[in-house]
């Protein structure tokens, strides 16, 4: 399950739990995606929407590139200072590396001097993301062991 908590401006807006609506800042939507592309690979807007993408690398490590922040912002209608996180996991049979850049107007901020992050075979990478302006998101990747 991913929430998206949506800011406007008031100190509570309302949750959306299936049906159900209930006091608080978060707005649900729950999916998961499959990429498992033989090359580079795109983590679309609807992947990252949909909160969890499950990534094959298929034979070799891999260069994979999010949506452009703006494509991202689009198909979960969010505003600035809105909060999101969604989850790629390597599920690849080998030894085998997903490393994510960030599309146009995304910035990967894991404390390096790059904008990316390495996720290895057997491992997810939680992206705890902010909208910081109408085409900019700040993503914080989180490494776990799957």
């Amino acid at each position: 399950m991913r929430f998206v908590e949506k800011n406007n401006g008031k100190a509570h807006n309302t949750t959306f739990l299936g049906n159900a609506r209930v006091k608080g800042p978060f707005v649900d939507a729950r999916g998961t995606v499959d990429l498992e592309t033989a090359g580079a690979g795109t983590l679309t807007a609807a992947g990252i929407a949909a909160g969890w993408i499950v990534r094959d690398c298929a034979g070799g490590n891999r260069a994979d590139t999010t949506a452009t922040a703006a494509l991202i912002i689009e198909a979960m209608a969010l505003e600035e200072d809105d909060r999101f996180s969604w989850i790629l996991e390597n599920a690849s049979d080998a030894a085998e590396t997903s490393t994510v850049y960030g599309g146009t107007g995304v910035t990967i901020t894991d404390g390096s001097d790059g904008n990316d992050i390495a996720v290895a075979q057997f491992y997810r990478c939680r992206f705890e993301c902010m909208v910081t302006g109408a085409a900019t998101i700040d993503m914080t990747p989180f490494l776990s062991a799957a």
